[in-house]
């Protein structure tokens, strides 16, 4: 299932437009990362991917943005990153497809990225 997202501040200057966001995540995650798209959020003078953008949260879970190939506002994926072995230093993994952990889906996903306007 696509993440929801909902726009909480947007920054304009003559060249670029920054937007802060929150993200809920819900349902199952697919491999290879959920959807995270801008796309019908009512950015006036944005139609390409974003040029950066940043996720974290508050639970201790990784998040990363990835670009979709070809990049566009839609077809950005959020990929989750979490320990699937209990041991010392061991790197993280990404989210199974399988249901969201609770930790996920409740957890504060807060994130911003960068437009180039047109």
């Amino acid at each position: 299932m696509a993440l929801a997202v909902v726009i909480t501040n947007k920054r304009y200057d003559t060249k670029t437009v920054r937007v802060w966001f929150t993200v809920t995540a819900s349902g199952t995650y697919p491999t290879g990362g959920d959807t995270l798209s801008f796309a019908g959020l009512g950015l006036q003078g944005v139609s390409l991917a974003p040029l950066w953008c940043e996720v974290q949260g508050i639970n201790g879970f990784i998040y990363a943005y990835v670009f979709g190939s070809p990049a566009s506002l839609s077809n950005g994926k959020m990929k989750a990153f979490v320990e699937q072995a209990v041991a010392t230093n061991t790197p993280l993994a990404e989210h199974t497809n399988v249901a969201y952990v609770a930790g996920i889906t409740g957890d504060t996903i807060v994130g911003y990225a960068d437009f180039l306007l047109r």
